[in-house]
Protein backbone atom coordinates (compact mmCIF):
# COMPACT_ATOMS: atom_id res chain seq x y z
CA UNK A 1 0.00 0.00 0.00
CA UNK A 2 1.12 3.28 -1.08
CA UNK A 3 2.11 5.51 2.14
CA UNK A 4 1.87 9.34 1.35
CA UNK A 5 2.57 12.23 4.26
CA UNK A 6 0.44 14.70 4.98
CA UNK A 7 1.27 17.68 7.00
CA UNK A 8 0.33 17.44 10.76
CA UNK A 9 -1.71 20.99 10.63
CA UNK A 10 -4.16 19.23 7.82
CA UNK A 11 -7.27 20.34 9.11
CA UNK A 12 -10.53 18.00 8.53
CA UNK A 13 -11.61 18.99 5.25
CA UNK A 14 -8.76 18.15 3.76
CA UNK A 15 -8.94 15.13 5.53
CA UNK A 16 -12.55 14.38 4.21
CA UNK A 17 -11.43 14.86 0.32
CA UNK A 18 -8.41 12.46 0.57
CA UNK A 19 -10.11 9.41 -1.69
CA UNK A 20 -7.68 7.53 -3.12
CA UNK A 21 -7.33 3.81 -1.31
CA UNK A 22 -4.32 3.75 0.28
CA UNK A 23 -2.60 4.62 3.75
CA UNK A 24 -1.62 8.40 4.65
CA UNK A 25 0.87 8.77 7.55
CA UNK A 26 0.83 12.34 9.55
CA UNK A 27 3.97 14.20 9.70
CA UNK A 28 5.22 15.30 13.08
CA UNK A 29 3.47 12.31 14.60
CA UNK A 30 4.80 9.14 13.63
CA UNK A 31 3.01 6.27 13.56
CA UNK A 32 -0.03 7.69 13.21
CA UNK A 33 -1.91 6.93 9.47
CA UNK A 34 -5.32 7.69 8.06
CA UNK A 35 -6.29 4.57 5.74
CA UNK A 36 -9.30 5.29 3.67
CA UNK A 37 -10.44 1.42 2.42
CA UNK A 38 -11.86 0.75 -1.02
CA UNK A 39 -15.27 1.35 0.06
CA UNK A 40 -14.41 5.08 0.78
CA UNK A 41 -14.26 4.29 4.85
CA UNK A 42 -11.63 6.39 6.58
CA UNK A 43 -9.65 4.52 9.27
CA UNK A 44 -6.78 5.80 12.10
CA UNK A 45 -4.09 3.26 12.80
CA UNK A 46 -1.14 3.78 15.05
CA UNK A 47 1.73 1.23 14.09
CA UNK A 48 4.59 0.68 16.62
CA UNK A 49 7.09 -1.91 17.33
CA UNK A 50 7.02 -4.14 20.76
CA UNK A 51 9.95 -6.70 21.22
CA UNK A 52 11.12 -6.12 18.13
CA UNK A 53 7.41 -6.88 16.69
CA UNK A 54 5.60 -4.80 14.30
CA UNK A 55 2.27 -4.28 15.45
CA UNK A 56 -0.67 -1.69 14.73
CA UNK A 57 -4.07 -0.90 16.35
CA UNK A 58 -6.79 0.72 15.50
CA UNK A 59 -8.08 4.47 16.57
CA UNK A 60 -11.65 4.78 15.67
CA UNK A 61 -12.82 5.83 12.79
CA UNK A 62 -12.95 9.51 10.78
CA UNK A 63 -14.91 12.19 11.23
CA UNK A 64 -16.01 10.66 14.02
CA UNK A 65 -12.03 10.68 15.52
CA UNK A 66 -10.60 13.83 14.92
CA UNK A 67 -6.90 14.39 13.73
CA UNK A 68 -6.38 16.22 17.11
CA UNK A 69 -7.83 13.02 19.35
CA UNK A 70 -5.97 10.59 17.36
CA UNK A 71 -3.08 12.54 18.18
CA UNK A 72 -4.06 12.43 21.61
CA UNK A 73 -4.25 8.58 21.74
CA UNK A 74 -0.67 8.13 20.17
CA UNK A 75 0.53 10.27 22.81
CA UNK A 76 -0.90 8.28 25.35
CA UNK A 77 -0.46 5.14 23.63
CA UNK A 78 3.39 6.04 23.68
CA UNK A 79 3.47 7.17 27.36
CA UNK A 80 2.07 3.83 28.90
CA UNK A 81 5.29 1.96 26.24
CA UNK A 82 7.49 3.79 27.88
CA UNK A 83 5.84 3.22 31.55
CA UNK A 84 6.68 -0.67 30.36
CA UNK A 85 2.47 -1.04 30.04
CA UNK A 86 1.45 -3.01 27.15
CA UNK A 87 -1.79 -1.16 26.20
CA UNK A 88 -4.71 -4.36 25.83
CA UNK A 89 -4.86 -3.71 21.90
CA UNK A 90 -8.12 -3.55 20.31
CA UNK A 91 -9.62 -5.57 17.83
CA UNK A 92 -7.96 -4.41 14.47
CA UNK A 93 -10.59 -3.84 11.84
CA UNK A 94 -8.38 -2.12 9.54
CA UNK A 95 -6.06 -5.10 9.04
CA UNK A 96 -8.37 -7.28 8.52
CA UNK A 97 -9.86 -5.86 5.78
CA UNK A 98 -13.38 -6.32 6.75
CA UNK A 99 -15.41 -6.10 3.65
CA UNK A 100 -18.27 -4.11 3.33
CA UNK A 101 -21.94 -6.20 2.90
CA UNK A 102 -22.59 -5.87 -0.91
CA UNK A 103 -18.94 -6.38 -1.71
CA UNK A 104 -18.65 -9.74 0.32
CA UNK A 105 -22.21 -10.89 -0.91
CA UNK A 106 -21.34 -10.62 -4.89
CA UNK A 107 -17.64 -12.77 -3.90
CA UNK A 108 -19.97 -15.00 -1.91
CA UNK A 109 -22.47 -15.62 -5.11
CA UNK A 110 -19.82 -16.29 -7.17
CA UNK A 111 -17.48 -18.66 -5.21
CA UNK A 112 -21.30 -21.18 -4.70
CA UNK A 113 -22.76 -20.43 -8.11
CA UNK A 114 -21.22 -23.52 -9.42
CA UNK A 115 -23.54 -25.63 -7.10
CA UNK A 116 -26.55 -24.31 -8.36
CA UNK A 117 -28.46 -26.78 -10.51
CA UNK A 118 -30.30 -23.84 -12.11
CA UNK A 119 -28.79 -20.57 -13.38
CA UNK A 120 -32.10 -18.61 -12.66
CA UNK A 121 -30.97 -18.90 -8.90
CA UNK A 122 -27.21 -16.79 -9.98
CA UNK A 123 -30.15 -14.23 -11.37
CA UNK A 124 -32.98 -14.26 -8.35
CA UNK A 125 -29.93 -13.86 -5.90
CA UNK A 126 -28.87 -10.82 -7.93
CA UNK A 127 -31.89 -9.04 -8.28
CA UNK A 128 -33.11 -10.10 -4.76
CA UNK A 129 -30.23 -8.43 -2.87
CA UNK A 130 -29.93 -5.63 -5.55
CA UNK A 131 -33.44 -4.53 -4.71
CA UNK A 132 -34.19 -5.66 -1.29
CA UNK A 133 -30.60 -5.18 0.83
CA UNK A 134 -28.07 -3.50 -0.49
CA UNK A 135 -30.01 -0.16 -0.25
CA UNK A 136 -29.89 -0.49 3.21
CA UNK A 137 -26.99 -2.59 4.52
CA UNK A 138 -24.84 -2.56 1.01
CA UNK A 139 -22.36 -0.12 2.43
CA UNK A 140 -22.47 -1.12 5.64
CA UNK A 141 -18.99 -3.54 6.84
CA UNK A 142 -20.31 -7.42 7.52
CA UNK A 143 -19.75 -6.39 11.37
CA UNK A 144 -21.48 -3.68 11.49
CA UNK A 145 -25.04 -5.21 10.59
CA UNK A 146 -27.39 -5.24 13.47
CA UNK A 147 -30.83 -6.82 14.17
CA UNK A 148 -32.02 -3.65 13.15
CA UNK A 149 -30.57 -2.87 10.10
CA UNK A 150 -31.85 -6.85 9.18
CA UNK A 151 -35.51 -5.75 10.18
CA UNK A 152 -35.95 -2.94 8.75
CA UNK A 153 -35.17 -4.17 5.03
CA UNK A 154 -37.16 -7.35 5.83
CA UNK A 155 -40.76 -5.62 7.97
CA UNK A 156 -41.79 -3.45 4.27
CA UNK A 157 -42.15 -6.90 2.39
CA UNK A 158 -42.57 -9.46 5.26
CA UNK A 159 -46.31 -9.54 5.00
CA UNK A 160 -46.93 -8.55 1.72
CA UNK A 161 -44.26 -10.31 -0.25
CA UNK A 162 -43.78 -12.94 2.45
CA UNK A 163 -42.07 -15.76 0.02
CA UNK A 164 -39.81 -13.01 -1.44
CA UNK A 165 -38.35 -11.68 1.91
CA UNK A 166 -38.21 -15.14 3.17
CA UNK A 167 -35.87 -15.59 0.52
CA UNK A 168 -34.16 -12.38 0.72
CA UNK A 169 -33.47 -13.03 4.71
CA UNK A 170 -32.23 -16.64 4.01
CA UNK A 171 -30.06 -15.40 2.00
CA UNK A 172 -28.24 -12.52 4.09
CA UNK A 173 -28.32 -15.09 6.71
CA UNK A 174 -25.90 -17.59 4.49
CA UNK A 175 -24.05 -14.44 3.49
CA UNK A 176 -23.41 -13.39 7.28
CA UNK A 177 -22.67 -16.70 7.84
CA UNK A 178 -20.40 -17.31 5.77
CA UNK A 179 -18.91 -13.60 6.96
CA UNK A 180 -18.54 -15.38 10.05
CA UNK A 181 -16.52 -18.27 9.36
CA UNK A 182 -13.85 -16.12 7.91
CA UNK A 183 -13.49 -14.00 11.16
CA UNK A 184 -15.30 -11.29 9.29
CA UNK A 185 -17.84 -10.96 11.90
CA UNK A 186 -17.81 -12.71 16.01
CA UNK A 187 -21.36 -11.60 16.69
CA UNK A 188 -24.63 -13.34 16.37
CA UNK A 189 -25.74 -13.39 12.76
CA UNK A 190 -28.35 -11.01 12.53
CA UNK A 191 -30.77 -12.46 10.26
CA UNK A 192 -31.09 -15.79 11.90
CA UNK A 193 -35.18 -16.63 12.22
CA UNK A 194 -35.59 -19.06 14.77
CA UNK A 195 -35.40 -17.87 18.35
CA UNK A 196 -34.44 -14.97 17.05
CA UNK A 197 -35.79 -12.69 14.43
CA UNK A 198 -38.70 -15.20 15.15
CA UNK A 199 -39.48 -13.09 18.07
CA UNK A 200 -39.65 -9.38 16.60
CA UNK A 201 -41.67 -10.64 13.33
CA UNK A 202 -45.54 -10.85 12.91
CA UNK A 203 -46.09 -14.37 11.80
CA UNK A 204 -47.80 -14.81 8.34
CA UNK A 205 -50.21 -17.47 7.15
CA UNK A 206 -48.66 -19.66 4.33
CA UNK A 207 -50.23 -19.92 1.59
CA UNK A 208 -49.99 -23.44 -0.47
CA UNK A 209 -50.18 -22.47 -3.99
CA UNK A 210 -49.78 -25.40 -6.49
CA UNK A 211 -48.72 -25.49 -10.12
CA UNK A 212 -51.48 -25.21 -12.36
CA UNK A 213 -51.32 -28.86 -14.28
CA UNK A 214 -53.03 -29.67 -17.73
CA UNK A 215 -55.23 -32.54 -16.98
CA UNK A 216 -53.11 -35.91 -18.71
CA UNK A 217 -56.47 -36.36 -20.74
CA UNK A 218 -55.62 -32.82 -22.35
CA UNK A 219 -51.71 -33.57 -22.94
CA UNK A 220 -52.75 -35.35 -26.25
CA UNK A 221 -53.94 -32.32 -27.87
CA UNK A 222 -51.35 -30.35 -26.87
CA UNK A 223 -48.63 -32.26 -27.96
CA UNK A 224 -50.22 -31.94 -31.56
CA UNK A 225 -49.98 -28.67 -31.65
CA UNK A 226 -46.39 -28.70 -30.42
CA UNK A 227 -45.42 -30.84 -33.17
CA UNK A 228 -46.68 -28.41 -35.36
CA UNK A 229 -44.45 -26.13 -34.53
CA UNK A 230 -40.81 -27.49 -35.21
CA UNK A 231 -38.53 -24.64 -32.96
CA UNK A 232 -35.99 -25.70 -30.45
CA UNK A 233 -38.20 -24.30 -27.84
CA UNK A 234 -41.04 -26.75 -28.64
CA UNK A 235 -38.71 -29.44 -29.00
CA UNK A 236 -37.52 -28.99 -25.03
CA UNK A 237 -41.33 -28.90 -24.48
CA UNK A 238 -42.29 -31.91 -26.01
CA UNK A 239 -39.04 -33.77 -24.38
CA UNK A 240 -39.95 -32.15 -20.88
CA UNK A 241 -43.42 -33.39 -21.19
CA UNK A 242 -42.65 -36.85 -22.40
CA UNK A 243 -39.50 -37.61 -19.46
CA UNK A 244 -41.10 -36.09 -16.80
CA UNK A 245 -38.71 -33.84 -16.21
CA UNK A 246 -38.06 -30.92 -14.19
CA UNK A 247 -37.26 -27.26 -16.59
CA UNK A 248 -33.79 -26.70 -15.36
CA UNK A 249 -32.83 -30.45 -15.87
CA UNK A 250 -34.04 -30.57 -19.71
CA UNK A 251 -32.54 -27.03 -20.40
CA UNK A 252 -29.12 -27.63 -18.85
CA UNK A 253 -28.89 -30.97 -20.33
CA UNK A 254 -25.45 -31.36 -22.29
CA UNK A 255 -24.99 -33.89 -25.54
CA UNK A 256 -22.43 -35.91 -23.25
CA UNK A 257 -25.19 -36.73 -20.58
CA UNK A 258 -26.90 -39.01 -23.36
CA UNK A 259 -25.69 -42.69 -23.42
CA UNK A 260 -27.79 -44.79 -25.90
CA UNK A 261 -30.92 -44.67 -25.22
CA UNK A 262 -30.80 -43.47 -21.83
CA UNK A 263 -30.26 -39.66 -20.69
CA UNK A 264 -27.90 -39.53 -17.04
CA UNK A 265 -28.57 -35.94 -15.09
CA UNK A 266 -25.95 -35.75 -13.00
CA UNK A 267 -25.89 -35.20 -9.07
CA UNK A 268 -25.43 -31.44 -9.27
CA UNK A 269 -28.42 -30.58 -11.20
CA UNK A 270 -31.28 -32.74 -9.58
CA UNK A 271 -32.74 -32.06 -6.59
CA UNK A 272 -32.17 -34.86 -4.60
CA UNK A 273 -28.61 -34.25 -5.44
CA UNK A 274 -28.53 -38.01 -6.87
CA UNK A 275 -27.77 -38.94 -10.33
CA UNK A 276 -30.90 -39.37 -12.23
CA UNK A 277 -30.83 -41.92 -15.02
CA UNK A 278 -34.17 -41.36 -17.45
CA UNK A 279 -35.39 -43.87 -20.39
CA UNK A 280 -35.73 -42.27 -23.84
CA UNK A 281 -38.10 -43.84 -26.13
CA UNK A 282 -38.72 -43.74 -29.76
CA UNK A 283 -40.10 -40.35 -29.66
CA UNK A 284 -37.50 -38.72 -27.50
CA UNK A 285 -35.14 -40.10 -29.58
CA UNK A 286 -36.58 -38.54 -32.76
CA UNK A 287 -37.20 -35.02 -30.50
CA UNK A 288 -33.06 -35.19 -29.56
CA UNK A 289 -32.38 -35.89 -33.62
CA UNK A 290 -34.11 -32.92 -34.42
CA UNK A 291 -32.79 -30.63 -32.00
CA UNK A 292 -29.61 -31.19 -32.98
CA UNK A 293 -30.28 -30.12 -36.16
CA UNK A 294 -31.56 -26.88 -34.89
CA UNK A 295 -28.68 -26.31 -32.05
CA UNK A 296 -25.39 -24.95 -33.33
CA UNK A 297 -23.26 -27.71 -33.63
CA UNK A 298 -20.45 -26.22 -31.25
CA UNK A 299 -22.57 -26.16 -28.22
CA UNK A 300 -22.71 -28.51 -25.34
CA UNK A 301 -26.56 -27.97 -24.80
CA UNK A 302 -28.73 -30.35 -26.02
CA UNK A 303 -31.39 -27.43 -26.49
CA UNK A 304 -29.34 -24.80 -27.49
CA UNK A 305 -30.31 -20.93 -28.48
CA UNK A 306 -29.38 -19.74 -31.81
CA UNK A 307 -26.13 -18.48 -29.71
CA UNK A 308 -25.45 -21.47 -28.73
CA UNK A 309 -25.89 -20.67 -24.83
CA UNK A 310 -28.68 -22.39 -22.68
CA UNK A 311 -32.29 -21.38 -23.63
CA UNK A 312 -34.11 -18.94 -21.24
CA UNK A 313 -35.99 -20.26 -18.03
CA UNK A 314 -38.77 -18.35 -19.78
CA UNK A 315 -38.42 -20.37 -23.26
CA UNK A 316 -41.10 -23.41 -22.51
CA UNK A 317 -43.35 -21.38 -20.44
CA UNK A 318 -43.73 -18.80 -23.55
CA UNK A 319 -44.34 -21.53 -25.64
CA UNK A 320 -46.82 -23.03 -23.73
CA UNK A 321 -48.49 -19.53 -23.04
CA UNK A 322 -49.48 -19.44 -26.29
CA UNK A 323 -51.23 -22.49 -26.45
CA UNK A 324 -52.41 -23.31 -22.70
CA UNK A 325 -52.64 -19.35 -21.14
CA UNK A 326 -53.10 -21.00 -17.65
CA UNK A 327 -50.76 -23.89 -17.09
CA UNK A 328 -47.52 -24.15 -16.24
CA UNK A 329 -44.26 -26.44 -17.60
CA UNK A 330 -43.65 -27.78 -13.86
CA UNK A 331 -47.17 -28.94 -14.00
CA UNK A 332 -46.61 -32.02 -16.72
CA UNK A 333 -45.47 -33.58 -13.88
CA UNK A 334 -48.24 -33.56 -12.40
CA UNK A 335 -49.95 -34.62 -15.41
CA UNK A 336 -47.91 -37.51 -15.65
CA UNK A 337 -48.27 -38.60 -12.14
CA UNK A 338 -52.32 -38.45 -12.55
CA UNK A 339 -51.92 -40.71 -15.44
CA UNK A 340 -49.60 -43.19 -13.35
CA UNK A 341 -52.11 -43.40 -10.44
CA UNK A 342 -55.45 -43.06 -12.74
CA UNK A 343 -54.48 -45.25 -15.74
CA UNK A 344 -51.70 -47.94 -14.81
CA UNK A 345 -51.39 -50.49 -12.35
CA UNK A 346 -47.69 -49.23 -11.65
CA UNK A 347 -46.39 -48.98 -7.85
CA UNK A 348 -46.57 -45.69 -6.59
CA UNK A 349 -42.84 -45.64 -5.65
CA UNK A 350 -41.73 -46.11 -9.91
CA UNK A 351 -43.88 -43.18 -10.75
CA UNK A 352 -42.07 -41.17 -8.19
CA UNK A 353 -38.67 -42.50 -9.08
CA UNK A 354 -39.61 -41.32 -12.50
CA UNK A 355 -40.06 -37.53 -11.07
CA UNK A 356 -36.76 -38.15 -9.76
CA UNK A 357 -38.19 -38.11 -5.73
CA UNK A 358 -36.31 -39.48 -2.98
CA UNK A 359 -38.38 -42.72 -1.79
CA UNK A 360 -38.18 -44.18 1.55
CA UNK A 361 -35.98 -43.42 4.41
CA UNK A 362 -32.30 -43.49 4.68
CA UNK A 363 -32.14 -47.30 5.73
CA UNK A 364 -34.66 -48.44 2.91
CA UNK A 365 -32.41 -46.52 0.04
CA UNK A 366 -29.78 -48.08 1.27
CA UNK A 367 -31.35 -51.28 0.82
CA UNK A 368 -33.01 -50.32 -2.87
CA UNK A 369 -30.18 -51.07 -5.19
CA UNK A 370 -31.73 -50.82 -7.97
CA UNK A 371 -32.89 -47.82 -10.10
CA UNK A 372 -35.50 -49.70 -11.65
CA UNK A 373 -34.65 -48.69 -15.42
CA UNK A 374 -35.86 -51.19 -17.59
CA UNK A 375 -39.81 -51.34 -15.30
CA UNK A 376 -39.86 -47.41 -15.79
CA UNK A 377 -38.69 -48.06 -19.23
CA UNK A 378 -41.74 -49.62 -19.74
CA UNK A 379 -43.71 -47.10 -17.90
CA UNK A 380 -42.30 -44.04 -19.78
CA UNK A 381 -43.48 -46.07 -23.15
CA UNK A 382 -46.83 -46.52 -21.96
CA UNK A 383 -47.01 -42.95 -21.51
CA UNK A 384 -45.10 -41.95 -24.60
CA UNK A 385 -47.88 -43.69 -26.38
CA UNK A 386 -51.09 -42.27 -24.62
CA UNK A 387 -49.33 -39.15 -25.57
CA UNK A 388 -49.16 -39.40 -28.94
CA UNK A 389 -52.80 -41.76 -29.02
CA UNK A 390 -51.17 -44.87 -30.15
CA UNK A 391 -53.58 -46.82 -27.00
Amino acid sequence: MVKTAVNRKTDSRTLSQLSTPQRYSMRNCRGLHLWVTNGGHKYWIFRYSLNGKRKETSLGTFPIVTLEHAISKVVDFKRKLLDGEVPKRKRNVINSQIPIFEVFAKSYIEQVKSSWTNQKHYHDWCNSLQMHAYPFIGNKHVDQITTRDVLDLILPIWTTKHETATRVLGRIHKILAAAITLGHRSAQNPALFKHHLENLLPKVKPQVRHHHALSYRDVPQLMSELHEKPTISSLALQFTILTACRTNEVLAAHKSEINGDVWVIPPNRTKTRITHAVPLGKHCLEILCAASKLSPPTSNFIFASHDGQQLSNMSMLMMLRRLKPNYTVHGFRSSFKDWAVEQTDYPNELSEQALGHTIGNQVERAYRRTNQLEKRRIMMSEWSDFIFNLT
